[in-house]
């Protein structure tokens, strides 16, 4: 600081031997491009991420589909399966619900049962999910 305000005339390469650096206008624009790219490649690594999610969740709920197709009399999911379909089925059907709500499975279970109450009576949870998720009626998943 002493030398620049003893000498007026001080040039960038005076000041890099004393020590200090100057940002000059390609640094700060090579430095914000690179911030820009920066950004973009995080959101894409979250887009990804995001999409793996929703797809882990599909195949969670055809999974817990195939197994219930496969029971012979017993109408009821087990809780883990009931909320696999529910993680599916509610933000798709009811975005407004969270799926914290139904914890257990005879919460989980009469949660899906009223989808048809939903529905007039018109669909079910079984319907949505097939056309929703593109299952056929072995509980396979189709050409999704």
């Amino acid at each position: 600081q002493k030398k620049m305000d003893e000498n007026g005339d001080v040039s960038t390469s005076k000041l890099y031997n004393l020590g200090i650096q100057l940002a000059t206008v390609p640094v700060i624009t090579a430095v914000g491009k690179l911030r820009i790219k920066n950004i973009a490649r995080k959101k894409a690594e979250q887009a990804k991420l995001k999409s793996d999610r929703e797809i882990a969740i599909k195949l969670e709920a055809v999974e817990a589909f195939g197994k219930f197709s496969k029971q012979q009399g017993d109408s009821q999911l087990s809780a883990k399966d009931a909320k696999s379909i529910l993680k599916y089925l509610l933000p798709i059907l009811a975005p407004g619900e969270k799926i914290s709500d139904y914890n257990t499975s005879p919460k989980a279970n009469a949660r899906l049962n009223k989808i048809a109450q939903d529905g007039d009576g018109k669909t079910s949870w079984e319907i949505e999910l097939k056309n929703h998720a593109d299952i056929d009626d072995d509980g396979a998943e189709g050409a999704a």
